[in-house]
């Protein structure tokens, strides 16, 4: 079975990319996405999305995005489930399109974190 599973990494982490460069798309097409990076000290953050420092649409650009990019491009595994929506849900409008691609971003997030789980349990 984890032959069959390793097969859909590929798709999953293609899927995980279009996600991210829709949530990117949204960002700009919003008028969200900022040229210029926040000071150092407000992205390093402790708290959970940089609540104290950054509001929700920049921890996206600043801090998920990346660091999703760095999860494909190292092959790296995800630890945990995903559930930003849960904080999403909090944050932004009921009608914010947002919305739905967080929805969307955490299931093929939660998708590749099952299928590394079961061909690489190991890392989990």
């Amino acid at each position: 079975m984890a032959d069959d599973l390793s097969k859909d990494l590929p798709a999953a982490r293609l899927r995980l990319r279009e996600a991210i460069d829709r949530i990117e798309g949204q960002l700009r097409m919003q008028q969200r996405w900022e040229e210029r990076a926040p000071a150092q000290h407000l992205l390093a953050s402790q708290q959970p999305f940089c609540v104290d420092t950054l509001q929700f649409p920049q921890w996206i650009q600043w801090v998920l995005l990346p660091r999703l990019g760095e999860l494909l491009a190292g092959n790296l595994f995800l630890a945990y489930r995903s559930n930003i929506l849960a904080y999403a849900s909090e944050v932004l409008s009921d009608t914010d399109p947002l919305l739905a691609l967080i929805e969307h971003l955490d299931r093929c997030l939660n998708a590749l974190h099952d299928l590394t789980r079961e061909t690489h349990p190991q890392f989990h």
